[in-house]
């Protein structure tokens, strides 16, 4: 199936959400001859790899709860869309859900995927984890797994896969030094990767203030 994304809608917050809701009707007819424990639901610039503990084991993967959204974490650096004038609280920071890896049953994940119908749904993670509560849906963080956000590099600056121990760090440091980096230098360095601008185009690229 190939559904090509509207231009007016693809981007960093409504993006995942037009995603979801296309692979509803492909997501549902399989449902008719398939079972599955589990959605997964990430980012293609998104990396994620299991959490291991004190010993260097493994922790163990948690199935999901019912009627319960699993994220990779909780933000509190969010402001509330100032334009809002239905929003008693517009403006004001308040607690976001991290759309960066999210796990939950099936019928919760069909839930989610209307949210892209919403017409008030701007996309934010501050109104993903409203649209989650007003949908009866819990938000529960998960411990076994840790993520980190990709941003353009330079291939030939590491060696190996990027979720080893060893590239790990530098894939963190990396999204710090893109936040602080200067618009041109962004510039030149999707130039120098062949990356077209406007895939990367959001208030982190432009040097804005959340």
């Amino acid at each position: 199936m190939e559904v090509w994304p509207n231009p007016d809608v693809f981007q960093a917050y409504r993006g995942p959400g037009w995603i979801s809701y296309n692979l509803l009707p492909y997501f549902r007819e399989r449902q008719k001859s398939v079972t599955y424990d589990a959605v997964f639901d990430t980012r293609p610039d998104i990396l994620y790899r299991r959490k291991k503990d004190n010993n260097n084991n493994y922790l163990s993967i948690l199935p999901p709860e019912d009627m319960c959204l699993h994220t990779s974490g909780f933000e509190s650096g969010h402001r509330r869309n100032p334009h809002d004038e239905n929003d008693i609280h517009k403006g004001k920071r308040s607690v976001a859900i991290s759309d960066w890896f999210f796990m939950m049953k099936p019928n919760v994940f069909i839930e989610l995927a209307d949210r892209w119908t919403d017409e008030k749904m701007t996309g934010s993670q501050i109104q993903y984890r409203e649209f989650a509560e007003s949908r009866g849906i819990t938000l529960c963080a998960i411990d076994w797994v840790e993520t980190a956000i990709v941003r353009p590099f330079d291939v030939n600056s590491f060696q190996g896969k990027l979720i080893e121990d060893k590239n790990w760090q530098r894939v963190l440091n990396l999204r710090h030094e893109w936040v602080h980096m200067p618009f041109e230098k962004k510039e030149e360095i999707l130039r120098n990767t062949g990356q077209p601008t406007e895939d990367w185009d959001t208030p982190t690229m432009r040097n804005f203030a959340r």
